[in-house]
């Protein structure tokens, strides 16, 4: 199937065959799909340990394999068999339920970097997972405060391990999930965040970009101190 060439017609009538699928088994496609083309049992067990929950995701997803929609690579993963499955059961949900799923995930897998803040590839997709949530799944300022700082440390390993686009890009979305009035209540978290924009734009060579949050920086900075890396 992985090789096989699929026509969004045909998407269309996998979308339309899974919706028959028992409930169970419609949860677990849509909770494996928030992930892209594979989930780490790793994860699993993550979200599986934060408290009781509707299914066993590990023992549906060994179903979903035994069905054809999935491959367990080596006991480690599940992965989709076609990109086309995996969009098909990404279309399961709505919008907004779907954003709600994602922010969810990433604030469980988030609680686990307070024991084990060096691991990146959790770090990393707790971020990915709070930014494709994206702030209007939050109701509460301070879990945007929160993401924000989850953005700006992503951003400056990214920034470590010389991936400058991944950088910028967790640095704007950490710069979304401040308020209106980020500049008064969160002024050291905007100037980090912005300082550290501009010098992933600049690495970038993308000077509208360069412009426009150092003259924010500059524009809104309390000390001498903080303007230095705007000129």
């Amino acid at each position: 199937i992985a090789d096989m060439k699929i026509s969004d017609d045909v998407v269309a009538f996998l979308l339309k065959d899974m919706q028959r699928l028992p409930t169970d088994l419609r949860l677990g496609l849509e909770v494996a799909s928030c992930f892209g083309s594979c989930v780490k049992c790793s994860v699993i067990d993550i979200l599986q340990s934060k408290g009781p929950q509707v299914v066993n995701l590990k023992e549906v997803l060994q179903r979903l394999s035994k069905q054809g929609l999935m491959d367990n690579v080596g006991g480690t993963m599940f992965r989709f068999v076609h990109d086309k499955i995996e969009q098909a059961s990404y279309e399961l949900m709505a919008e907004r339920p779907r954003r709600k799923l994602h922010m969810r995930f990433g604030l469980d897998l988030s609680e686990t970097l307070v024991n084990n803040p060096e691991n990146d590839e959790i770090l990393f997709l707790a971020v990915n997972q709070m930014n494709r949530g994206g702030p209007a799944a939050l109701r509460h300022t301070s879990q945007k405060f929160m993401i924000a700082m989850w953005n700006l440390a992503a951003g400056r390993r990214a920034m470590d391990l010389s991936d400058c686009n991944t950088a910028f890009q967790l640095f704007q979305h950490g710069m979304s999930f401040l308020g209106s009035d980020h500049w008064v209540a969160h002024y050291y978290l905007s100037v980090n965040l912005f300082d550290a924009a501009a010098e992933a734009a600049c690495v970038l060579n993308r000077q509208p970009e360069v412009n426009l949050y150092s003259k924010q920086l500059y524009d809104h900075a309390r000390c001498f101190d903080d303007k230095l890396n705007c000129k």
